[in-house]
């Protein structure tokens, strides 16, 4: 059990590096979903084998799926409007 504890706060850790140092936008969504993946595991190895958590899990992992759809379709459609994943370079200027 320690064992997992110690993986999800890596994964936690991990992904708050990602945010807040890199730059692309798929590597700052990839950070998301890896604190997602430690919250989520973190749940699971302290919930003691509840079904109620259990099933807050799997929201969880729903609502990240989605998530993780509309940001893709963001990055999309940012990479066609600037030809780049960069979140300082492509700032909408007004004219």
């Amino acid at each position: 059990m320690f064992l997992y504890i110690i993986l999800s706060l890596f994964f936690l850790f991990f992904g708050a590096y990602c945010v807040v140092v890199k730059r692309n936008f798929l590597k700052i969504l990839i950070g998301v979903e890896l604190m997602l993946s430690g919250a989520n595991l973190a749940f699971i190895v302290l919930s003691l084998g509840s079904t109620i958590s259990q099933t807050f899990v799997i929201i969880s992992l729903l609502i990240g799926t989605i998530f993780s759809a509309a940001s893709i379709a963001l990055a999309i459609s940012i990479y066609r409007q600037c030809k780049t994943l960069d979140v300082e370079v492509c700032k909408q200027e007004d004219d």
